[in-house]
């Protein structure tokens, strides 16, 4: 039975029939070819297979048919056949012990009964010519999606070829890249995506590198996907034929590449098929290309027409005239009448404030014989009398001497730039004036200023709503001709009351004529009005509340309110931003500067905004020259990147944070600064205070180094949680490495197991009776070594319930080893003297009797003889126990 399942897993898919046939001639089973191209169940093409004869005349074998399988060109089939019939050739293949034919079949092609597979062909044909209509339609369409027509192509092949995927890769920079895919998973597409071409590079790579076509018809085997089947081996993809496109200049641009869920190879018709869309993809991409050639180069010649028709004009420095090409009126909207100018009807064009300025740049330019190319920025008249930013670019053709001749030049309006400038230098400047000034009326005076001369507003006020809000108060004011309010000005309004009253009730932009607000008496400069066109109320509004308003007054009826409201959304929402801050440091300045810890602001880059003078006495720094750094310079090491890393996190998330750094002051001492941050993200900033912490560190460190030297660790046993904490002393007398995590069951298998019922009874005893302890008990390290240590522990209440105990472990190791070498010493010193006091006593008075004996007994000399033995007899004792006893000694000092 696994030929059986082999036969039918390799031929499933495949480009031809294939059956498997028992002994009556009915098909058990038969591939999807078989079930697509057979008009007539298969059973009619075996009635005879059970003869005798079929057997023995089989020329060809499915195992023979299988082994030469890898060796397959895909150009034709080397085979025998012993059966024809219709329009088909049959190889069978008889397996005596299954008891059942393996069949396969290809097509006749030369066949005069091949009406059957000649009606398919048309009709796969008839399809195919539908999807290549459609994609050359589509192809036709400038406007259509590459992507999107490339995929509807695929969708329709797969739908023809059920037993297919396909897939169009673009080959660009020595990589593939996905173009379309049809029913190919994603996750194949997007492994492939960005994959080098090579000679081991799966199909399309490889395709891509030798521009030659690759059939490959196991992957599982083909050494070409050794480095990629990893990837696609799991979504059941088994087969894949790749085909190069080429461009033109026979350069490899694209691939076109067939997958298939079974091992298998192409039929030479499939191989025609296969070659004719690939062909097609080629020409579409090719004639795309070349459409899109064509499209940029008219595009770059009308832009080059449209550039010589906007405002080019040609200066005649000796008349004194300035000839406009069509783009003037374009630009400008003036008749083709007017495009000769003289110098003075120019100079008219010019806005008056500009002109001083422009025309000596140009007097400076043309009076240097070397200069030939000259710029400028002004503002320029149109047809409607309203004033367009432009930039004037000049080209002089001198003569020998360098005297200037003519020039000829473009203007081109940049009003939309010069807004994108323009928001750029009033958010410069105003970071610079808050920054510089410490009160708020004489920095919103400068901030006036400011307005009037970037924006030519005539007139600037800015009103703040008091602190009961029941009244908004005119706070700074300034016009192009005096630095003061008038004597007679109105500075308060009531909600509603007033163009400033107005604008805090509406709580949105407002403007108006002058000429229509009916009592000219509520507003200030009366001596302007007739200078005044419009007014302009902006208010102000900071996290969701209008805290001032921004009046100006302009003269212009059309430029400078175009410029206004390019730029006032964001200028206003700084500017109330600016003015709350500054207004809340300006309230609490006396705190502020009283605070003896560092309170400061900063940006999200950690650059000073503001600093109290204890930060400054405390980093050793002058405000000035903090002002202009950031944190990060001050930080000591190399944790510049972990600090902007923080920062970056909490304010992404909008979060506050504490944070630890070490900071060289100005004198290159180093001090610990503990952090509290909040982070305005309607602001951009970052509120901080830091604490000196050094000598808390210095402690701490003290503390640590004591408990180094003293081998002294910490430890603590959450009851609630049921979790250990070991500090790294700890960790380091019980051997265990920073990812060893310590449980309450694990702690107890580290003890001996003599002791490990006296640990139970003192953590029942603390969690039920409060009673704290300290002993001494050895435990085993996890390195398998016994040492004693210190335990104390202490427990912990709330509620009347034990939540937690703490304490510490001490190694006493080498003191418990001393005290044992003590008592062992102890010991012995006490055999030592108990041998001087019993085992020397009695062989010397032995000895002193005998001598006595001798000297006043009368013995003979016989007897004086034996006498002389038991005196050397006794010799000896006394000599080997001081042996004894010296041994002892010298094992003490040993010890």
């Amino acid at each position: 039975m696994k030929k059986n399942f082999a036969f039918k897993e390799l031929f499933r898919n495949a480009d031809f029939i294939a059956c498997v046939i028992n002994m009556e001639g009915r098909v058990l089973w038969s591939n999807v070819k078989a079930e697509v191209f057979l008009d007539l169940h298969p059973d009619d093409y075996f009635s005879n297979c059970g003869d005798q004869t079929c057997k023995e005349e089989q020329l060809t074998s499915c195992r023979d048919f299988t082994n030469e399988w890898d060796n397959f060109s895909g150009n034709k089939v080397a085979e025998s056949y012993i059966y024809k019939k219709d329009f088909l050739k049959w190889s069978v293949s008889w397996d005596e012990e299954e008891k059942l034919y393996y069949a396969v079949a290809s097509f006749n092609s030369n066949s005069e009964s091949s009406e059957g597979l000649r009606k398919n062909k048309e009709n796969i044909n008839y399809q195919l010519g539908i999807i290549e209509r459609k994609l050359l339609e589509a192809a036709l369409n400038q406007e259509s999606d590459l992507k999107e027509m490339f995929e509807e192509y695929i969708k329709g092949l797969e739908a023809i070829f059920t037993n297919m995927k396909a897939s169009i890769l673009r080959v660009e920079d020595g990589k593939v890249w996905h173009m379309a895919s049809g029913a190919l998973p994603k996750s194949i597409t997007s492994a492939i995506d960005g994959q080098p071409i090579g000679p081991k590079a799966g199909s399309c790579g490889t395709s891509a590198y030798t521009g030659k076509k690759i059939i490959v018809t196991d992957i599982q085997s083909n050494e070409l996907w050794d480095n990629y089947r990893h990837f696609i081996l799991p979504y059941g993809i088994r087969a894949c034929w790749s085909q190069p496109i080429f461009n033109e200049k026979k350069e490899v641009i694209a691939t076109f590449a067939n997958y298939y869920d079974q091992t298998c190879f192409p039929t030479e018709e499939t191989l025609q098929i296969f070659e004719r869309s690939s062909s097609l993809i080629g020409l579409i991409l090719e004639n795309i290309r070349k459409s899109k050639d064509l499209k940029i180069s008219t595009q770059h010649a009308e832009y080059v027409n449209k550039a010589t028709n906007e405002a080019i004009y040609t200066r005649d420095l000796g008349r004194d005239t300035i000839e406009w090409s069509q783009g003037y009126q374009a630009l400008f909207g003036y008749d083709n009448e007017n495009t000769i100018l003289s110098i003075n009807d120019w100079r008219l064009l010019v806005y008056p404030p500009d002109l001083e300025k422009t025309m000596n740049s140009f007097q400076e330019f043309i009076s240097d014989p070397y200069q030939h190319r000259w710029q400028a920025k002004y503002r320029f008249k149109n047809a409607e009398d309203n004033y367009t930013v432009v930039k004037d670019q000049g080209y002089v053709i001198r003569d020998k001497e360098g005297k200037a001749l003519r020039m000829i030049g473009v203007l081109g309006d940049i009003t939309l730039q010069r807004s994108v400038e323009l928001k750029k230098e009033l958010l410069s400047e105003f970071s610079t004036i808050f920054s510089n000034n410490d009160n708020l009326k004489s920095t919103l005076f400068e901030v006036t200023q400011l307005f009037n001369e970037y924006a030519d507003f005539q007139i600037s006020e800015i009103w703040l709503v008091n602190s009961d809000k029941s009244k908004i108060e005119l706070f700074a004011g300034h016009n192009n001709q005096s630095d003061n309010i008038n004597s007679n000005s109105i500075e308060s309004y009531r909600k509603g009351d007033g163009v400033p009253g107005a604008v805090w009730e509406a709580g949105k932009l407002l403007i108006s004529d002058v000429a229509n607000i009916n009592d000219h008496c509520k507003l200030n400069y009366l001596n302007k009005i007739n200078q005044i066109e419009k007014l302009i109320g902006v208010p102000l509004i900071n996290n969701n509340e209008l805290i001032g308003v921004w009046i100006c007054g302009i003269k212009e009826n059309i430029t400078s309110l175009n410029l206004f409201r390019e730029v006032w959304p964001e200028i206003s929402g700084q500017l109330a931003a600016e003015i709350s801050r500054k207004s809340l440091e300006q309230d609490l300045q006396h705190i502020f500067q009283l605070v003896p810890d560092l309170i400061g602001t900063l940006d999200y880059e950690g650059n000073f905004k503001r600093i109290n003078k204890a930060g400054c006495d405390l980093l050793e720094y002058s405000e000035e020259k903090l002002l202009k750094s950031s944190l990060l310079n001050l930080l000591y090491t190399d944790n510049t990147d972990k600090c902007r890393k923080t920062i970056k996190d909490k304010i992404d998330y909008g979060r506050n944070f504490h944070y630890e750094c070490q900071c060289v002051t100005g004198s290159g001492n180093i001090i610990w600064l503990n952090w509290d941050c909040t982070i305005s993200k309607e602001e951009g900033l970052i509120y901080a205070v830091a604490k000196d912490i050094s000598k808390t560190k210095e402690l701490q460190q003290l503390f640590d180094n004591a408990g180094k030297l003293a081998r002294i660790g910490s430890w603590e046993l959450d009851i609630e949680k049921n979790k250990v904490f070991w500090s790294q002393i700890t960790r380091e007398i019980y051997e265990a490495p920073q990812y060893y995590k310590p449980t309450m069951e694990s702690v107890f298998k580290l003890l001996r197991k003599d002791y490990r019922s006296t640990m139970e009874r003192a953590i029942k005893d603390a969690k039920e009776k409060n009673i704290s302890w300290d002993m001494e008990l050895p435990i085993i390290t996890l390195n398998g070594k016994e040492i004693w240590i210190r335990s104390i522990g202490k427990p912990e209440k709330k509620n009347n319930k034990c939540i937690r105990i703490y304490g510490s472990f001490q190694d006493i190791d080498k003191r418990k080893r001393a005290e044992d070498r003590i008592l062992e010493h102890n010991e012995i010193l006490k055999d030592i003297a108990r041998q001087q006091s019993h085992d020397v006593r009695a062989p010397v008075a032995r000895l002193m009797g005998i001598i006595d004996l001798m000297q006043h007994g009368g013995l003979k000399t016989e007897e004086k003889e034996e006498l002389l033995d038991n005196i050397l007899e006794s010799a000896e004792e006394i000599d080997s126990i001081i042996r004894q006893i010296s041994d002892k000694t010298n094992f003490l000092e040993r010890k």
